[in-house]
């Protein structure tokens, strides 16, 4: 059986060079702090069992904060370097909230998470986060498909 490197070392590069680029290697780089991507229309959603809302609520913030904070199907690996979730909806970018560090994370019976997050962040905020590669408004063009993607986050070049 004969294996090459170049993938790897493909993918290592891709990982440590552009990282906003769209490839299906960043969700296999090593982990690092990363943002979770949620991809969602602005169709209101009501669980009928439950009538717990979810989805884009176009109610108050504290039924929307509920509606975005629950319930993720997220790695154990992967959470610890969780920081932010970051909102589109109808593939415009609505809102990101921060991941509280110390915060308490809850799991259902699926082993979902309820992921503790604060009010959305301000623009400055974001950019102080994410530089220049995420801003309220912009636009991202969703997979067919996907559901949600994390997204390495890198420090802004002149954030000390």
């Amino acid at each position: 059986m004969s294996t090459s490197i170049a993938p790897k070392k493909l993918m290592l590069a891709l990982c440590a060079g552009e990282m906003w680029a769209r490839t299906s290697s960043s969700i296999r780089c090593p982990y690092t702090a990363c943002a979770l991507i949620i991809y969602r229309n602005s169709k209101t959603k009501v669980d009928p069992d439950g009538n717990r809302r979810y989805g884009e609520t176009n109610a108050s913030e504290k039924v929307q904060l509920e509606a975005d904070r629950k319930w993720w199907p997220i790695a154990d690996a992967r959470r610890r370097h969780l920081k932010a979730i970051a909102y589109y909806v109808d593939g415009y970018l609505k809102r990101v909230r921060a991941v509280d560090p110390d915060g308490r994370w809850q799991a259902d019976d699926r082993g979902y998470w309820d992921v503790p997050v604060g009010p959305p962040m301000s623009e400055v905020e974001i950019a102080a986060m994410f530089g220049p590669h995420l801003q309220l408004g912009e636009w991202r063009l969703p997979v067919k498909g996907k559901l949600r993607e994390y997204i390495p986050i890198q420090p802004p070049k002149n954030a000390k």
